[in-house]
């Protein structure tokens, strides 16, 4: 089992990202494994790719259905008074990458496809890149 971030999925699904490629490598090496996001996950991946890389609506579409069919979805609002508790013993960890955390703690789940830098220290979670 493993935990998909944003920042993966983003860079998976738009192939104008940098890091498309390399998110494209790592889902193949990921085929065997159940994918976790949260609705969280879901959230942030249609508004950076709607607000921030302004894709296009058929893009914005198929990124909305290939979330909803190929990956296990949690509800994250039970979790959102953990989460709060992880910002304030981080430093500096935004709101979302502290969810993740607490997210994989409460499921047990070790592993995190992420190109993102701010879960490389944190203690019981491996980064896959």
């Amino acid at each position: 089992m493993i935990f998909l971030d944003s920042s993966y999925l983003i860079s998976l699904i738009f192939n104008g990202h940098e890091d498309h490629e390399k998110a494209k490598k790592l889902y193949y090496e990921l085929d065997n494994k159940e994918k976790i996001i949260s609705k969280l996950v879901f959230t942030e991946v249609i508004t950076v790719l709607d607000k921030k890389l302004k894709v296009s609506k058929e893009l914005l579409e198929y990124a909305y259905n290939y979330l909803n069919t190929d990956f296990n979805i949690i509800d994250d609002y039970a979790f959102f008074d953990n989460a709060m508790e992880q910002v304030l013993k981080q430093k500096h960890l935004g709101f979302f990458d502290c969810m993740y955390i607490t997210i994989m703690e409460k499921l047990e789940i070790e592993e995190i496809a992420t190109l993102d830098e701010d879960f490389n220290n944190i203690k019981g979670i491996k980064p896959v890149k």
